[in-house]
């Protein structure tokens, strides 16, 4: 009996000293090795949603440029054939046709393009990164189409 006892007690203390130690360092260091890779994919799936939220407002973005590009380009070319009209009939265009062309331009872009799309919290203002990042697209692009316009014409 005292050496099963004493068996008993020493199995006791190798669990207590040794066993339950070495069973801790054990999970220990998987807890470690699984909180390094859970953060590297956590990571990863977080770049990997930024990215494809950034695509999606990029081809978006894209989206309107043209939408925008396409309506400029259209209220340009009605603007050009009046401008040649003007011209005609003043033997060229004064500062005042001028700008009463570009401000006809603007106003036909605006007309032309939904409210909801380019007031300050529109979505193509928003979008653009503002309003003012929104007219200075819509100059930019005007400019680009009396250019083209112009070389048509030559």
């Amino acid at each position: 009996m005292e050496m099963t006892e004493t068996i008993s007690n020493i199995m006791n203390i190798v669990v207590d000293k040794v066993l339950i130690p070495a069973l801790l360092v054990i999970g220990s260091t998987i807890l470690i090795l699984i909180k390094g890779y859970a953060e590297k994919l956590t990571n990863s799936l977080i770049t990997k949603n930024e990215t494809e939220c950034l695509t999606a407002i990029t081809t978006a973005k894209n989206n309107l440029i043209k939408e925008v590009d396409s309506v400029v380009s259209a209220a340009v070319s009605n603007n050009m054939a009046l401008a040649t009209d003007l011209r005609s009939q003043h033997n060229g265009l004064t500062s005042v046709d001028v700008k009463q062309l570009n401000s006809s331009a603007k106003q036909m872009i605006q007309d032309s393009l939904p409210e909801s799309l380019i007031n300050d919290n529109g979505s193509l203002s928003k979008i653009m990164g503002g309003q003012k990042s929104l007219n200075a697209l819509i100059e930019g692009l005007i400019e680009k189409h009396v250019i083209a316009q112009k070389h048509l014409m030559k």
